[in-house]
């Protein structure tokens, strides 16, 4: 089953929201309280996609490109909170242990 993702719409203009790396993703670190998406996207958000664009595995300087090349127009944010995250992570590892 597909753990809880969520797509956001940012609009555009700044987002108001920090990101860490974290194990290969960008995690949500901070949300400013004046964020158009504050209420929407909450600290330990990983952030899996820009307009279905995948940024699993991209580096935050480089997803943060991404999202200001595109700061002119709506963006959508496709996140994923970090307890589905974790469990999606441990149900892989127990199917790979059962199919060895």
């Amino acid at each position: 089953q597909q753990p809880s993702h969520r797509v956001v719409s940012a609009p555009p203009g700044r987002i108001g929201v920090t990101f860490v790396q974290y194990r290969g993703h960008a995690m949500v670190s901070d949300v400013a309280p004046e964020s158009p998406l504050s209420g929407w996207v909450f600290a330990s958000d990983i952030l899996i996609a820009i307009d279905e664009v995948p940024v699993s595995g991209m580096r935050v300087r480089e997803i943060v490109k991404l999202l200001t090349a595109r700061k002119d127009r709506q963006r959508a944010l496709r996140v994923i909170s970090s307890h589905a995250m974790k469990e999606l992570t441990l149900n892989q590892n127990s199917l790979a242990d059962q199919l060895q």
